[in-house]
């Protein structure tokens, strides 16, 4: 997984985020959740050393799950097209897929 993938991948869930005007706490969780995660998968797609890179994985895994019960939360809100969320959900599936495969 590159880091320009990771990094539009951040800017589109902000973009949907920004949608959430209405709930700036629900907003400020999944920002800074989002940028957490965009941290530690930066820092596993350049890391060489093995421990490191397995602590970046355990944090960018639990950090995705807490990110992604953030958006289910913001969904059920029903204030933002559910297209949103689907394009999210698919494209965050796609980095669990790569923090599982680099376990």
């Amino acid at each position: 997984m590159d880091s320009d993938f990771i990094i539009r991948l951040t800017f589109a869930l902000y973009r949907v985020t920004a949608l959430l005007c209405g709930n700036s706490i629900l907003r400020s969780k999944i920002e800074e959740s989002a940028s957490r995660l965009l941290t530690d998968l930066i820092l596993l797609t350049r890391v060489q050393d093995i421990e490191k890179k397995g602590e970046a994985v355990v944090r960018a895994s639990a950090e995705l799950e807490t990110l992604l019960s953030y958006l289910q939360s913001a969904k059920r809100l029903r204030v933002i097209n559910d297209r949103n969320f689907i394009v999210l959900e698919r494209e965050y599936a796609k980095v669990r897929r790569f923090l599982d495969s680099a376990h």
